[in-house]
């Protein structure tokens, strides 16, 4: 350590300092970024909601399809015997496995407990919906019209819109939830940046007059 006895105590209180003034920036540096990262992940988790919640409307989507097809089936005196094929495959193949890829999708994203207790009741409703549906097209392929026009206009009409009723609360419950939770992140991250970043400056600024002062002080005395 021959070197350091050869290096004044100006120069070695000016490299002190500046060391110092350096591992504060470095600090502070990290810090902010370590806080950045946890807002980035936030702001993923609040798009991946989002995204959910899309999915959920698309489901809602797919049910106003399906009984569209359905009135299609039951009213459309042009359809023959493969066009209705083609539509029951559309209804039970195409939508029920765009539905349930939508359904994966969402269950993917953390829920709340009353979201889950909705979707647990949505759940419920889609495989009831189901039974109901398929009791109509047992009834559309007997000819039974008038029985399967009941069955439309008392059950699966009605179910249908208590499924994108049910389907509505969630997704209002989910908004609500991510939406505050998104703004006071943040607003956390916000004041966190400007604290930190005010007391390195304050601390660098501190650290300068402090040094100038001792080397004014040093050069008084010499």
């Amino acid at each position: 350590m021959k070197f350091l006895k050869d290096i004044t105590i100006k120069k070695k209180l000016i490299f002190s300092f500046l060391i110092l003034i350096l591992l504060m920036s470095i600090t502070g540096f990290f810090a902010i970024n370590s806080g950045k990262k946890i807002n980035d992940n936030a702001e993923k988790m609040y798009w991946e909601s989002i995204s959910s919640i899309k999915n959920l409307d698309k489901i809602k989507l797919n049910i106003e399809k399906e009984k569209g097809c359905i009135v299609r089936l039951l009213f459309d005196p042009t359809e023959d015997s493969s066009d209705k094929q083609y539509i029951r495959k559309f209804i039970e193949v195409d939508i029920e496995d765009d539905n349930e890829k939508l359904m994966k999708e969402y269950e993917k994203v953390k829920s709340t407990e009353i979201e889950k207790k909705y979707y647990d009741e949505f759940k419920g409703k889609i495989n009831q919906y189901k039974t109901i549906r398929t009791k109509a097209f047992k009834l559309i392929i007997e000819n039974n019209q008038e029985g399967a026009v009941e069955v439309y206009v008392k059950e699966i009409k009605p179910l249908g819109k208590e499924m994108s009723y049910v389907i509505d609360k969630i997704s209002n419950k989910r908004l609500q939830s991510v939406k505050l939770d998104y703004l006071q992140n943040k607003e956390l991250f916000s004041k966190v940046k400007i604290t930190l970043t005010s007391l390195i400056v304050l601390g660098i600024i501190i650290a300068i007059f402090l040094a100038f002062e001792i080397l004014k002080d040093i050069n008084d005395i010499s």
